[in-house]
């Protein structure tokens, strides 16, 4: 099936095509082969590794061992509990581009998975525009062998465009199974689990500060879309090799990032978690799950560790309230009155809960009283602060009118005190 060449290819393009004169090249530089199919001609290259490789510090298949319910509850994706996790399909695609439009390839497209004793990758190579067709038709057979996707932002990236491109040729059936297959996007696990330590979550980074993985012979993902322009302008097919070399890694580091993402959810109390900051962020996770108990042994571990004040004072907001909703009022005033008496600056939180505290529990309304006076002269330097002025004035005349209607105590002598 013939399409017409988008703009930026005709202006890569001469005649006669430099494409004809790389075919003979392609197989022999790339380590791959051809292939007939329904829609004509593809090429694929093929690596395969022992599952006992190591990728940094875990070898491919631990990510077997891993509880599909860990890895449901840490990608959000309750579809993926129970399922068989052999049965995941890594994905990660190089485009010519960064939107869905018409003048966007998928130029490569890197599938790893693992079968017996081995993890293959195969990567389907768009060696041609014209036979786009063709390369997608026989990376959607291969796709529906698969019932779990693992990607690192294929929501937002490499699904939509592949999708796109289904899309262009007529192939609804193909963008649909993709769209619809159970998704471990472990984009968002990363920036949950370590974007407070971390800062940066590309995955570069993620290598580098946690996975022990460094690279060599790499190239910078924002200069492939201009090496495979290149491609089409002269046909040099030596100048892909790096990208397809870091295509691999990253299918490879896709596999070591979920296992150790999965690993420090199921269990980050074992020793695979050590920084405050990312217990801290482990308990903000278990939290919005719904898994309290899990929750406060997190933000417990953080207050332990060495955290700055901001981190500090977020972690007591959240503990306190949990130690209220599992009857541990204990524990949330003894950290309210640590967060008073500290040289810290907590804010005005401390003081206006331990205010409730005293009014509604213990009817100290004179400490309820100096509390809210201290929230006031604190709230403008607070930037945090959700409360107002007017509601602290408000809780401020209440306690002073339960104050003025207590009795007045009178000494033996008759003297009023």
């Amino acid at each position: 099936m013939d399409t017409e060449r988008p703009v930026f290819i005709q202006r890569y393009s001469t005649r006669p095509s430099p494409l004809a004169a790389a075919v003979p090249q392609i197989a022999e530089t790339l380590s791959g082969v051809w292939a007939e199919g329904p829609e004509g001609r593809y090429f694929t290259a093929e690596q395969t590794f022992p599952r006992s490789h190591r990728q940094g510090d875990y070898p491919l298949d631990a990510f077997l061992t891993m509880d599909s319910r860990a890895v449901a509850r840490l990608c959000r994706e309750p579809a993926i509990d129970g399922v068989d996790l052999s049965s995941a399909l890594f994905l990660d695609t190089e485009t010519t581009g960064l939107d869905t439009g018409g003048s966007t390839f998928v130029f490569l497209v890197g599938l790893g998975y693992f079968e017996r004793d081995e993890f293959k990758v195969r990567q389907f190579f768009l060696y041609d525009p014209a036979c786009e067709v063709a390369m997608l038709d026989a990376v959607s057979a291969l796709i529906q062998r698969f019932g779990v996707l693992v990607t690192f932002n294929g929501k937002c990236f490499d699904v939509p465009m592949l999708g796109a491109r289904y899309w262009s040729h007529g192939q609804g059936h193909a963008q649909s199974y993709l769209a619809g297959m159970p998704h471990a996007d472990l984009l968002y696990p990363a920036r949950r689990l370590w974007k407070e330590r971390l800062g940066s979550v590309r995955l570069a980074n993620l290598e580098r500060s946690l996975l022990g993985i460094h690279r060599t012979g790499d190239v910078a993902g924002a200069q492939i879309p201009e090496i495979y322009l290149r491609y089409l302008h002269d046909g040099g097919v030596d100048r892909l090799l790096p990208v397809f070399y870091h295509n691999e890694q990253d299918l490879l580091t896709l596999a070591t990032l979920a296992t150790h993402a999965a690993t420090v959810y199921a269990d980050p109390f074992g020793g695979h978690v050590r920084d405050g900051l990312d217990f801290l962020s482990v308990g903000k996770a278990y939290e919005t799950a719904g898994d309290i108990d899990n929750a406060i042994r997190a933000y417990d571990r953080a207050l332990s560790l060495s955290l700055h004040p901001a981190a500090q004072h977020d972690a007591c907001k959240r503990i306190t309230p949990l130690y209220k909703r599992t009857a541990r009022l204990d524990h949330a005033v003894a950290l309210w009155e640590e967060m008073v008496a500290s040289d810290q600056r907590h804010g005005i939180f401390p003081y206006e809960e331990l205010a409730k505290h005293c009014e509604h529990v213990l009817g100290d309304f004179g400490r309820a009283e100096s509390l809210v006076i201290e929230a006031l002269r604190l709230l403008p330097l607070d930037p945090c602060a959700r409360t107002t002025v007017r509601n602290l004035e408000k809780r401020l005349r209440r306690i002073q009118a339960k104050l003025a209607a207590m009795p007045v105590a009178v000494s033996p002598g008759g003297d009023s005190r």
